[in-house]
């Protein structure tokens, strides 16, 4: 064992040698290459809560590698894999308190052999190991490594389930069973189930299973991200849970409850289909809807499940409860969460929620050059961090208390819901496999108050043979139980089964109907227009005049759903009601905290320069919907559709997405007009026609320090490019907001004499630091009201009976007057409009070229043109 150890040192050494001279993303998107420009921060630079104490515990030498994922042993050691090269290693902790770091010593025997990984746990004494990158030892998978003869060194490596997804969105993390006696492994959307795995606790969806415009539809659908329970040789393989997008890792609470982090696509931020991070929890059987684009399940279907919290904008890597810490009792039960590109730990309190939970999310660390990974809890107490991932900087943290006792409140009391979660638990173990009597024993839950006992219930129905149970459905006289099964028989019923589930539809009492009754009522609707065909369209047209009599509704789900259903039949009496729907929507605005942005100014700043500007999440979903729509529209509703198309393109910006979404709307809506039409309508798209795109730095980028910089132009700028500068000057999107030599936005002030007036230094400062000081012109307010709604944007005047609020960035003159008796309180922001960070994506030369374009005011003939 050992000679093998020194052979797979040599050859691995080789294929280290070999990657650093290639480029491993050459087959990779974009968004996989290393983006994070910082370092590993310094213990004092991360902020805890009080009574907290930071300290950094190694510095991964950059030849080992960047840690993606970490464990504890039987001995209490931390076990550390990196990402992009094999290897192994051991890091025994030192005292807490200790000034001096611990070391990072290489695993011998088949541990040199395996890798590339982004999930490891130690249990059943064993190593389990997950590679999840191609490489040339070793398929992509799970491993399980043993030490036979009980040496200390793992000497025995056993495949338990090859997989074909790799990379990010591949195989991830494991745990433990609350049995015992079994492991739970989870894996991103990238992974498809291998065709070993047999049994299923989810329900496999055919197709889509919702409706969505041509263009529109989702590419992927299958399973999503998914996790497999099996026991600890990997025998008995079931899948638990599906319809994620890319968790990397699962916990299970003291309940026995299991709990991930699930990622979100910023791709789709201010689109009507994002869907933020979230908290969920994993029961039995779930699906949790997640499809590529705009095909993404809401999460008001009730075949979905639900989050426990939604936490926004972030990338989720590694999750734990602090039970085996030493944390005052609050933060020993908080269920934790890791954030990558923010750079943020976060704390879950857990509070009942019927047989579920919902969340209160506190920030507990965070910091500047913090990619967080993975975590675990040490044996003195301790909670150790690991950061790294794409090449990065890496290290170890850990967290510990050391403050006074009594200083944080009462651990939430989460077994008042013991008798409810008890009885989803009881319905649950009828998943899986066709019962006797079993449909007996769930068909009341099926009308439960509570969504986590319905969808068990109705989990539990699906899994019994049709036959059955399709007579009890339409015999059902209490309307409560009668939609949950129809939902039933719409996903597992045939054609026919189908036609009866639609002739039950014609006869609901649509006025005496709930918010959650419209939105299950409207889900089956549409399962049954998605399953059912042509055939079935044409029959339920019957419906749409009835179902058009309810919109607009008070709830904007449930309006969302109508015109989903009403668009797809073609009801061209609903137009008007849609066209009013995406009128009202004058953009969603969510400031994000300036804490956050400085954390990851790359995305920070993207994310907020988006928020600015007011995505027009509800027009955009409409007009999604009414492209369906080909036939018997009025030329004013032409002019009318097509008119708030091209203002939400100019007006309000989203993810990387947003626009493309906007023109593929745009792109399906024209191609139903006849030439005439187009004639006559093409002048109210003309503007976004004459609209060219913002060119793009070639970078690569960092966070450029002003100090740097200056002395860089200590002595003059050199010879620099004037049409690169003027280029760069619409890269990093000060052309946007600032005019230069008549050309440009007017939401920030004139840049033209700017040079004239203030120092490089000052210029350098405002771009760099735009929030040190923030005139009142430019600064940003929130308006809390007393309806509780929240407005955000620049106060343009103000008096004794209003204020006049301008919320679009990108349209200063749209301003909205607030009676000062419909304000709660005002707060402004000590942030600028202008996000920091708009340096970031350009390389140095481009940099310089910009500043230099800046201080010329634009002037070709300026003297810093003709420095050498």
């Amino acid at each position: 064992m050992k000679n093998w150890s020194i052979l797979c040192s040599i050859l691995l050494g080789c294929s280290i040698a070999v990657a650093q001279k290639e480029d491993p993303y050459a087959d990779s998107p974009s968004s996989y290459r290393p983006g994070h420009p910082l370092a590993p921060a310094e213990s004092a630079a991360i902020i805890t809560i009080p009574g907290f104490k930071v300290e950094k515990v190694l510095t991964v030498p950059e030849v080992a590698g960047s840690i993606t994922a970490m464990t504890t042993d039987k001995e209490g050691n931390l076990i550390v894999a990196m990402q992009h090269q094999p290897g192994l290693y051991r890091v025994r902790p030192t005292e807490l308190g200790s000034e001096n770091e611990s070391r990072l010593e290489a695993l011998g025997g088949v541990a040199a052999s395996v890798g590339w990984c982004q999930g490891l746990l130690y249990a059943f004494d064993s190593l389990y190991v997950t590679v999840a990158e191609k490489n040339g030892l070793r398929s992509s998978g799970l491993y399980q490594l043993s030490d036979m003869d009980k040496d200390g060194e793992f000497d025995e490596v056993t495949s338990l389930l090859e997989l074909d997804g790799a990379g990010e969105h591949g195989p991830h993390s494991l745990a433990v069973g609350p049995d015992e006696e079994s492991l739970y492994f989870i894996c991103g959307n990238g992974t498809p189930v291998p065709d070993v795995i047999k049994n299923r606790r989810t329900i496999i969806t055919e197709g889509n299973d919702h409706l969505m415009p041509e263009g529109f539809e989702s590419t992927q659908y299958t399973e999503g991200g998914w996790i497999v329970r099996m026991r600890p040789d990997g025998s008995d393989a079931e899948i638990f849970a599906a319809g994620l997008r890319n968790s990397y890792d699962l916990a299970f609470n003291k309940e026995g409850d299991l709990l991930t982090f699930d990622s979100d696509m910023e791709y789709d931020l201010g689109t009507p289909w994002y869907r933020p991070t979230r908290i969920c929890h994993l029961v039995s059987g779930s699906e949790f809807g997640w499809r590529s684009g705009a095909g993404k399940w809401p999460e008001y279907f009730e075949d979905s499940v639900k989050p426990v919290v939604n936490i926004g904008p972030a990338s989720p890597t590694g999750v734990i409860f602090g039970y085996d810490t030493q944390f005052p009792g609050k933060y020993q039960d908080a269920f934790y969460a890791l954030d990558w590109t923010f750079a943020t730990l976060y704390a879950v309190h857990l509070n009942p929620n019927g047989a579920s939970y919902s969340g209160e999310v506190e920030v507990f660390a965070s910091g500047i050059g913090l990619p967080l990974t993975d975590v675990a809890i040490g044996q003195d107490g301790a909670m150790y961090l690991s950061v790294g991932g794409r090449r990065l900087g890496s290290a170890i943290y850990r967290i510990y208390f050391d403050g006074p006792e009594g200083v944080y409140g009462k651990v939430p009391d989460l077994d008042n819901n013991q008798d409810s979660c008890d009885l989803r638990l009881s319905v649950e173990s009828l998943h899986g496999q066709a019962r006797d009597g079993a449909v007996d024993k769930v068909w009341g839950h099926l009308g439960s108050e509570d969504r986590s006992i319905r969808y068990a219930a109705r989990v539990a129905l699906e899994t019994q043979p049709v036959e059955e149970w399709k007579s009890q459905v339409l015999a059902e006289g209490s309307l409560q139980i009668q939609l949950p099964a129809l939902l039933a028989l719409a996903r597992k019923g045939s054609k026919a089964d189908l036609l009866d589930a639609l002739d039950q539809l014609d006869e609901l009492p649509l006025e005496g109907l709930s918010e959650g009754g419209w939105l299950l009522a409207l889900r089956v609707y549409e399962l049954v227009l998605a399953r059912g065909g042509n055939s079935l369209r044409e029959l339920a047209s019957d419906h749409s005049f009835r179902l058009s009599r309810h919109m607009p509704h008070a709830s904007n789900d449930v309006n969302r759903e109508l015109s989903r259903i009403l668009c797809y039949l073609g009801e061209s009496a609903a137009i008007d009601q849609v066209l009013d729907l995406m009128d009202a929507d004058s953009g969603e605005k969510e400031i994000l905290g300036a804490d956050l942005v400085h954390r990851n100014l790359r995305y920070g700043t993207r994310v907020m320069d988006m928020m600015q500007a007011a995505p027009m999440v509800d027009r955009m979903y409409h007009a999604a919907m009414l492209t369906w729509i080909k036939d018997d529209w009025s030329q004013s509703q032409r002019e009318r559709y097509f008119q708030s198309i091209v203002d939400a393109m100019l007006l309000s910006k989203g993810g990387k997405g947003y626009q493309v979404y906007w023109e593929q709307i745009l792109s399906v809506a024209k191609e139903a007009l006849s030439p005439g039409e187009v004639k006559e309508l093409s002048s109210i798209w003309a503007p976004i026609d004459m609209v060219v795109p913002l060119p793009a730095p070639e970078g690569p980028g960092k966070i450029w320090e002003m100090d740097y910089l200056l002395e860089r132009i200590a002595e003059g700028f050199g010879k620099r490019d004037f049409e690169n500068g003027k280029k760069m000057y619409s890269a990093a999107n000060c052309i946007t907001c600032h005019v230069m030599m008549s050309e440009g936005g007017i939401v920030g002030p004139s840049l033209t004499s700017v040079g004239q007036r203030f120092t490089v230094k000052d210029v350098l400062d405002a771009i760099i630091h735009p929030s040190n000081v923030i005139s009142d012109q430019y600064q940003l307010t929130t308006v809390t009201l007393e309806s509780g709604d929240v407005l955000s944007g620049r106060i343009h005047s103000r008096d004794a009976s209003q204020i006049m609020l301008a919320s679009n960035a990108l349209n200063p003159t749209q301003i909205e007057s607030i009676p000062n008796s419909d304000i709660e309180s005002i707060v402004l922001l000590a942030v600028s409009s202008m996000p920091p960070g708009l340096l970031a994506p350009l390389n140095e030369e481009e940099v310089l070229d910009l500043i230099a374009y800046i201080m010329a005011g634009g002037h070709y003939e300026h003297p810093v043109y003709s420095e050498n």
